[in-house]
């Protein structure tokens, strides 16, 4: 493999893959494998909630944040709506995280797990 370009890349990454303490971080694409949404589709969603909710300020500045690449901002303009009870406004938040994955699915993640690293740690929201 000497002489290839980016070899010896490969072989640090070979070796911290195989060391007894790596650790995965996996990323939102961890869950696209599962069919959780993208960051993009999910607070689309939500401009979406709100529209049908009668909130259509709200929703048209949720899809401007997100053209504009403001996903915490687009978020955070749907949890500021008060047209949609508290309680409400939580269940459809959380709504595309809880739907049932198919064990089929869930198999599409097995090499992560099988890999053999110490642990695995995300920031994403669904328990896949």
């Amino acid at each position: 493999m000497a002489g290839v370009p980016g070899s010896d890349l490969l072989q640090r990454l070979n070796s911290a893959l195989l060391a007894e303490n790596s650790v995965l971080f996996a990323g939102a694409g961890v869950g696209v494998r599962v069919d959780r949404p993208t960051w993009h589709s999910y607070l689309t969603y939500l401009a979406d909630v709100l529209q049908n909710n009668g909130d259509d300020l709200s929703a048209k500045l949720v899809l401007q944040r997100i053209d504009d690449g403001d996903f915490l901002g687009a978020a955070t303009v749907f949890t500021t709506t008060t047209r949609i009870p508290a309680g409400e406004l939580l269940r459809l938040q959380a709504a595309p995280f809880l739907a049932h994955v198919s064990p089929e699915r869930l198999a599409s993640l097995e090499p992560l797990v099988a890999a053999g690293f110490r642990a695995i740690v995300t920031t994403n929201y669904d328990r896949t």
